[in-house]
């Protein structure tokens, strides 16, 4: 009877963690996307909401923002909402099937200055993290195949202050 009461007892603490990181896992999410997104790009990034549904294999990022390196203004890029569904029998296979990617919204506000602009500036960001070095193991890891990709309601923009500068 004893070993009955420890195993319902583990059994509920589990379901319990269990319960409690699927309540909280939006807001995990949002946080981890801020706090890598910033790191990798040495910007500030933000995001409104995250929207995680595990019985659907989808999820969506809401208000995304990516803030410009230093020396430039503004946000470098804003995101309306982007969504993504995946075919979950496929995250153990080699090739993971993306069904459907949605990017609504998106704005890319690019600033030209004399010696380059925020985005060459994001992108040498970038680099630094990952080494700036092409991966040599082409042939393995994982594969995906995107259905469905969808772009709507994009624009961009083009600031140069000092056009008669830029070379």
């Amino acid at each position: 009877m004893k070993k009955l009461a420890i195993v319902i007892a583990v059994v509920a603490v589990i379901g319990g963690a269990v319960l409690y990181v699927g309540s909280q896992l939006n807001g995990i999410v949002a946080g981890l996307i801020e706090e890598h997104g910033s790191a990798a790009t040495q910007t500030p990034v933000r995001v409104a909401d995250v929207a995680i549904e595990l019985s659907e294999a989808s999820g969506s990022i809401s208000g995304l923002t990516v803030g410009n390196p230093e020396g430039f203004s503004g946000n470098a890029i804003e995101m309306g909402n982007f969504s993504i569904t995946l075919d979950p029998s496929s995250l153990t296979e080699d090739v993971i099937i993306i069904e459907n990617i949605l990017v609504s919204g998106a704005r890319l506000n690019i600033v030209q200055q004399e010696n380059g602009n925020n985005l060459q500036e994001l992108m040498r960001n970038l680099d630094e993290l990952g080494g700036g070095s092409e991966s040599d193991d082409e042939g393995e890891g994982k594969k995906l195949v995107i259905n469905r990709f969808t772009l709507e309601n994009a624009s961009a923009s083009l600031t140069a202050p000092n056009l008669d500068e830029v070379r």
